[in-house]
């Protein structure tokens, strides 16, 4: 797996911003997500390049209406985060977002006359986020052309403490010392 974080597929930066953190995927060709947790909830942003919603299949290139119309106040900076835009504009395919007290997440809802995909990618983007390890198992075969144990993964999953054996079972190649150290760093137990 990847040793180096600029060639990563997932990243956690729990240093955000002062108050939030930030997950994210990019899978290299051009889709990818964040998530990002902060004490007003948490805005969910997605890009499928290949999406009939993604702004670039607009003349000139523009978020779809409705897409972030409803993002509420409290999240709405992250709609304009100069690190989700592309040429002033924002790479975006999906949006979803749960304010911190709300009971249900919410979903900007595309508006236009051309017949634009059911969900902006979020199938195939979100699809390893199921909290299911063997999905996350299958996905790292497939992707990383490696067998993982599935209990190293469940035992990630679980939040339960890293350890050397953990790490080898995740990856024989790994340096054990700076993995843990990285995980540290994350606040993951190790």
């Amino acid at each position: 797996m990847y040793d180096q974080p600029d060639m990563r597929y997932h990243r956690f930066d729990p240093r955000w911003s002062d108050t939030e953190r930030h997950a994210s995927m990019s899978d290299g060709g051009g889709d990818e997500y964040s998530i990002i947790f902060s004490p007003e909830g948490t805005y969910v942003r997605g890009f499928d390049h290949e999406s009939a919603l993604s702004p670039w299949t607009n003349e000139p290139p523009s978020v779809f209406p409705g897409l972030t119309d409803d993002v509420p106040a409290t999240l709405r900076r992250h709609v304009d985060e100069p690190a989700f835009i592309i040429s002033d504009v924002p790479s975006i395919s999906v949006c979803l977002w749960r304010e911190r007290h709300a009971t249900e997440w919410s979903f900007g809802v595309a508006t236009s006359d051309v017949e634009p995909d059911t969900d902006g990618g979020a199938t195939e983007l979100f699809s390893t986020l199921n909290g299911d390890p063997t999905t996350y198992a299958e996905f790292a075969t497939d992707y990383y052309e490696v067998e993982l144990s599935i209990d190293a993964v469940e035992h990630v999953m679980q939040g339960r403490p890293l350890d050397a054996a953990v790490i080898r079972a995740l990856n024989p190649e790994a340096d054990v010392d700076t993995v843990l150290a990285e995980a540290r760093d994350l606040g993951y137990p190790a």
